[in-house]
């Protein structure tokens, strides 16, 4: 076994695995379904073909490796394990439909797996984190084009591509509703909240600060043409965040004396940030009633009803307006894990829900930061109020938010305090040698 891992041609194997399954998912997540909804019964995904085998050859490759986060991994192993044994029961008894509990098997499988052996990445012979960068921009970039030529949606299925016009979006909806190669606009509109921290994560794996700024403007403009606002004011947390760190390192790194002007641009920015916000929720209140949060409290309310008089799930009748909460009939409860719930029981919902919110408590705990907390609560947001995400989407979205968040072992997270009898110029040396030490780790954990 370690012969077959350690030969040239596992390594190249194992990192094409890896590229399909990127290029695949950004670019061509063409899947099968025998169903009419067929987006909520995905059945085989073949961006998730070429992952399950570049996680059993990572398993293969590392298997005698010891365990780092060791007691995070062995509590979600035995959640997953849980997940895997009630889903099979619910769709051998009620359901008989397992694609879903497959696909997320998979990319929780995997999401383990990267936090047990955090140096997979060394065995890729290309830089996965500059190849997903590009990826990623420029399947945005090609979102927008595509929208300029008068498209909003894009779905592939069965062998067919369906193309969905703007305009068509605008006579149902009123509103444009970009959604690219995601079935709905809050799916496409969370992709971009991921995007936007993980752009600024590895700000500095871009080739210069032209190519950083270009990204983040690809990212934003998709997500202002999703027309979700529930994202776009989710975004003012990852600014907020982002503010609030830049503030903390220029007070405690820098060590910048008091100046007024500092004083000035600090609350100028704060103010632009608070303005700008206020003037997304003035446009939101336009559109939604805020005090129901756009009709989201008596939809979960009906919906936590539905759970409760169905809890072995729903199952194959999702889909169906089976929702009644007074005002319309819809049909789901525009809450990833209330869905998860309703479609497939109480527990199965139970266990997902423990499993995405242990992985974001775990990674918000190591990251320790203003802008890990804002990114993950943008997240959660957006996860709450729209059913955001589907099985397709998990393991690149459990990977792009591991990647943002992780923290490496190399990784400098703390600073020696700095005596008092040092001389200004023995600190500022000390200061700048550690700056470039940090600089280096960071560089080295978001490479190879």
């Amino acid at each position: 076994m370690e012969k077959i891992t350690n030969n040239k041609w596992y390594v190249e194997i194992y990192s094409w695995m890896i590229r399909i399954f990127i290029v695949l998912t950004f670019f061509f997540p063409m899947y099968h379904s025998t169903f009419k909804k067929h987006m909520y019964y995905i059945g085989f995904l073949w961006p998730y073909a070429f992952l399950v085998l570049a996680v059993g050859m990572m398993f293969l490759r590392h298997c005698r490796q010891k365990w780092a986060h060791k007691g995070f991994a062995i509590v979600q192993i035995v959640l997953l394990a849980a997940y895997v044994i009630l889903s099979m029961y619910m769709n051998r008894q009620y359901h008989h439909w397992m694609w879903e509990e497959i696909h997320n098997t998979i990319a929780f499988a995997f999401m383990i797996l990267l936090f047990i052996y955090p140096d997979w990445t060394k065995d890729l012979d290309f830089d996965l984190i500059r190849f997903l960068l590009q990826c990623v921009t420029l399947s945005m970039f090609c979102a927008i084009i595509y929208y300029c030529l008068g498209y909003a949606g894009l779905r592939l299925h069965n062998g067919i591509i369906e193309m969905t016009r703007v305009e068509d979006m605008v006579t149902k909806y009123g509103e444009s509703r970009m959604s690219w190669i995601y079935y709905h606009k809050s799916q496409f509109a969370l992709m971009q909240l991921v995007l936007l921290g993980f752009a600024h994560r590895y700000r500095d794996r871009f080739k210069t600060i032209l190519h950083y700024g270009a990204a983040q403007l690809i990212f934003l403009t998709c997500l202002i043409l999703s027309h979700s606002w529930t994202a776009l004011a989710a975004a003012f947390l990852i600014l907020g965040g982002i503010f609030l760190d830049w503030i903390i390192e220029m007070i405690r790194v820098k060590k910048i004396q008091f100046r007024w002007r500092y004083v000035v641009i600090v609350v100028m920015i704060g103010l632009s940030l608070a303005g700008a916000g206020i003037l997304t929720l003035k446009k939101i209140s336009m559109e939604r009633n805020l005090l129901t949060l756009g009709s989201r409290i008596p939809i979960w309310k009906s919906g936590i009803q539905l759970i409760l008089d169905n809890p072995q799930g729903v199952g194959k009748e999702f889909g169906k307006n089976l929702i009644d909460c007074g005002l319309f009939l819809t049909n789901n409860c525009h809450n990833v894990f209330l869905n998860a719930m309703m479609r497939f029981s109480i527990p199965v919902g139970l266990l997902f829900t423990a499993i995405m919110l242990l992985f974001f408590g775990y990674l918000l705990w190591q990251r320790k930061s203003f802008f890990g907390l804002g990114y993950l609560l943008a997240l959660c947001m957006v996860l709450c109020i729209d059913y955001s995400l589907l099985s397709y989407g998990v393991a690149s979205f459990l990977l792009l938010v591991y990647l943002t968040l992780r923290v490496c072992e190399t990784e400098v997270t703390t600073r020696p305090n700095i005596s008092a009898e040092t001389s200004g110029s023995e600190e500022a040396e000390r200061i700048s040698a550690e700056e470039n030490k940090k600089e280096a780790a960071g560089k080295n954990c978001a490479g190879k």
